[in-house]
């Protein structure tokens, strides 16, 4: 056969390379398992580069020429209506602390004032589950 023109310490030598390229090839199959009990989760998070949607352009340049008061609530209102379809939450806390600010800053009664507050408010309290939520 092809070993008996080997000598003794040759055929050691190469059973001992044999035996390590298996317990070598075993051991990388199985890899190391780490304990990650005490070990938080990684999140990743993604960006991608902000797009204005041609749809809302009218909006905002609305916006910047309404008049202060109800066509700039109607405006903000239609703009939040948006976001929240499209679960953008950053816009929509945006525009929900602009809807704020702009009814805390209009000069009207108390009484007039606070039917849009509540309004602003419930914005920022109930919305589905399946929507967002702060």
């Amino acid at each position: 056969m092809y070993l008996q023109n080997f000598s003794y310490t040759q055929k050691t030598y190469l059973l001992f390379i044999y035996v390590y390229f298996l317990f070598s090839a075993i051991g990388l199959s199985q890899g190391k398992e780490k304990d990650s009990s005490n070990i938080a989760p990684m999140v990743y998070f993604g960006w991608s580069q902000r797009t204005t949607p041609k749809s809302l352009e009218p909006y905002y340049k609305e916006l910047k020429t309404a008049e202060y008061g109800v066509q700039r609530f109607s405006i903000i209102d239609q703009l939040l209506e948006y976001h929240i379809r499209k679960t953008n939450t950053d816009s929509v806390v945006h525009y929900a602390n602009l809807y704020l600010k702009e009814v805390n800053n209009w000069s009207q009664t108390e009484k007039i004032k606070k039917k849009i507050l509540f309004k602003s408010q419930l914005l920022f309290r109930e919305r589905k589950p399946n929507e967002w939520a702060i």
